[in-house]
């Protein structure tokens, strides 16, 4: 090899590439590499990355293109440290952002993350405006919480429609509820297509629009069929509205002692109203147990309400961001077993808010979550097992997990769909 061109040499490490002898093609990278900046070196290099190659044996030769300047080898940097949250990324992003709408996208992440808005905002706007959708989601949710921005409805609707159009569920399901709220027929749409790529939330606003036939035709047995799904996924407004049905016989048979049981679970997992059901039936039918309720209800209701203003703190919506304030509630409600809560604290301990950041305690929180099918909770726990980051690796349990959160309409399911496609072969 040491007689030999690069473009032999380039032509060598593709034939064995091809025939996973990684190891002597790996040498022949160095090799080539080491000669200096050169395109075809770099192609060779990201090819040896697509077949397989240990990324850590290919760090320095990237690093060495990216010195150089070449923008792609920044760019798989500045991913393989992001999906890793390692704050070397933000070093290649600032490299990569003249160029890259996402370095551009990950760096006001950071500033939103340190409650600098000013900084956010203005690096989200230079992503948006080159088109990243994902930006737009971020600007949207902004504009409608009022986060560094005052809040506008209609500005709102324009960055989440960007976001919807580009497969974001979150930004399909925001949409739809500022138009359902002012009685706009294309909510159904964007709820359909979000209900389509597994969002529970979707699913429920569906079958209470099937229900209550606000912006379609009354139809209960369709309120059933999206209302049975979302409950399935153990969402708990979906499974107290499937109390309802089957209370009042909508779509299916009336079973009162059914129904029950659709609230008993709902209640569980914190709907407030499913409790309030309880409340009224144990006072009509079952006096004896109604203080034993009333307590339990009352205890509910304050770990939802510290749940709320634990988010609240963690994304700053109507006030500055407050990340011990946040830990602290999401402390108190986790006590009770509330998924809400332990992802809460699972992004405290992942990104470092407030406290230093902390692998194994978030692969502890967002395992908790994952198991109560929490779809943020299962994307994070999937690459904490991929990468074997406070956790041993596990890579079969990484692929369930990305795929739980692919199937239940987490981020941009189409996304994740192309990240478990690399991920298959190594399970």
């Amino acid at each position: 090899m040491e007689d030999g061109n690069e473009k032999a040499v380039y032509r060598m490490c593709g034939m064995l590439l091809g025939g996973k002898e990684n190891r002597r093609a790996l040498s022949g990278v160095e090799y080539i590499a080491s000669g200096g900046f050169s395109y075809t070196a770099y192609r060779l290099l990201h090819w040896s990355d697509r077949f397989g190659l240990s990324a850590d044996k290919l760090l320095d030769a990237y690093a060495d293109f990216g010195e150089r300047g070449f923008s792609a080898a920044q760019t798989a940097l500045m991913r393989y440290y992001a999906e890793r949250n390692d704050l070397q990324f933000l070093y290649w992003a600032q490299c990569a952002a003249p160029q890259s709408p996402e370095a551009q996208y990950l760096i006001a992440r950071q500033y939103a993350l340190a409650d600098n808005w000013e900084k956010a905002l203005n690096w989200y706007n230079q992503a948006a405006s080159q088109g990243w959708s994902q930006a737009c989601l971020q600007l949207g949710k902004s504009f409608l919480y009022g986060c560094g921005v005052s809040a506008d409805s209609a500005q709102a609707e324009v960055y989440l429609e960007y976001a919807a159009e580009h497969g974001w569920v979150e930004a399909q399901i925001l949409l739809a509820d500022l138009l359902a709220a002012k009685g706009n027929k294309d909510a159904l749409s964007w709820y359909s297509l979000a209900a389509v790529q597994g969002s529970a939330a979707a699913q429920t606003a569906l079958a209470r629009q099937y229900l209550t036939g606000k912006l379609t035709d009354r139809d209960p047995l369709q309120a059933f069929k999206y209302a049975r799904t979302a409950a399935d996924r153990q969402f708990p407004d979906a499974l107290c509205l499937m109390g309802d049905l089957c209370r009042y016989g909508l779509g299916i048979r009336p079973d009162l002692s059914v129904a029950q049981q659709y609230y008993r679970h709902a209640a569980a997992l914190g709907s407030m109203a499913a409790v309030q059901k309880l409340l009224s039936e144990a006072a009509l039918h079952q006096p004896e147990h109604y203080e034993k309720l009333k307590s339990e209800a009352l205890q509910r209701q304050e770990t939802e309400q510290l749940c709320r203003s634990a988010a609240a703190c963690l994304d700053g919506i109507g006030q500055k961001k407050d990340y011990a304030r946040a830990r602290r509630l999401y402390l108190e409600a986790v006590v009770f077993n509330h998924a809400d809560a332990a992802a809460g604290l699972g992004k405290i301990y992942y990104y470092g808010l407030g406290i230093p950041a902390d692998a194994g305690s978030a692969a502890y929180w967002f395992g908790i979550a994952a198991e109560q099918n929490h779809p943020e909770a299962q994307y994070y726990s999937a690459f904490l097992l991929y990468h074997g980051q406070g956790t041993a690796m596990n890579v079969p349990a990484a692929y369930d997990y990305l795929q739980a959160a692919a199937d239940n309409g987490y981020g941009n399911p189409q996304e994740l769909r192309a990240i478990l496609e690399q991920w298959q072969c190594e399970r």
